[in-house]
């Protein structure tokens, strides 16, 4: 007798042949073709379920009060995914309002629709095709209605907005950068003095030019190895303080 507001989509039978979630167990692809059938996330199943097994059991949707038999188990999209849901249902399932015969024309464009282009194949040729689609479905007088791809990063981009934050983050990296630099340039010129005895030692004792250029560009990867060490670990370490402050869900990725 819980009830949730559960965030569920609608998806057509491609949606496990594009999209890779894992399935924790259960069969997706049941769940996308037939009927009835529900997918949750590992997250929202527990909400629901608490520990025990959610396969098989029933769930009702208000207020059409609508069962469904939860068929399948998937993790919980990523933090930084633009798809967030708590479960997903085959698109047989929709509301009466979107059959065919009631959903209108071409111009109710409400979903979103992804498009996987086999290897090598180009956006551009793709996208000159729908051209007599769009003739055919829209009115004539209607010039500006026309259909693009948009590749999935930029598609991120927008409706995450990251390209604001990342440009500002990139401005305040490079400002700090350059202050480092000077910092850095200012303290090896106040150790001058000392450094220009170690020198003429070095020299007097046989050491040339090329050797002294080499141990000072080896004392500064140094330098900057173990700096940039320190850096990754204190913005580890600053994880749980941004989440806390700023309520943002950070990862660290190494390897891409």
């Amino acid at each position: 007798n819980k009830n949730l507001q559960s965030e569920v989509f609608l998806v057509d039978e491609d949606f496990s042949d594009i999209f890779q979630f894992e399935v924790l167990s259960g069969d997706l692809q049941e769940v996308v073709t037939d009927k009835g059938k529900i997918a949750l996330t590992s997250g929202h199943a527990r909400k629901l379920f608490g520990y025990e097994s959610p396969i098989g059991k029933v769930i009702t949707k208000f207020p059409e009060k609508i069962n469904f038999t939860v068929s399948a188990i998937i993790a919980d999209p990523p933090v930084n995914s633009s798809m967030q849901f708590d479960g997903i249902f085959s698109w047989k399932n929709r509301p009466d309002y979107l059959t065919a015969d009631r959903a209108g024309n071409w111009y109710n464009t409400f979903m979103e629709a992804y498009v996987k282009l086999e290897k090598g194949a180009a956006p551009q040729a793709l996208t000159d095709k729908t051209e007599p689609f769009v003739k055919k479905n829209f009115l004539p007088e209607d010039e500006l209605s026309t259909i693009i791809l948009i590749p999935m990063a930029k598609w991120h981009e927008r409706v995450s907005e990251n390209s604001k934050f990342i440009n500002l983050l990139m401005v305040i990296a490079i400002t700090i950068l350059i202050i480092a630099g000077f910092n850095f340039i200012n303290l090896n010129t106040a150790q001058l003095l000392l450094r220009v005895k170690e020198v003429a030692i070095r020299k007097v004792l046989g050491s040339g030019r090329n050797q002294i250029v080499l141990q000072f560009i080896l004392e500064s990867m140094l330098i900057v190895f173990a700096a940039m060490a320190m850096a990754l670990l204190l913005a580890r370490l600053s994880f749980p303080l941004v989440k806390e402050i700023f309520d943002i869900e950070l990862h660290s990725v190494w390897l891409t």
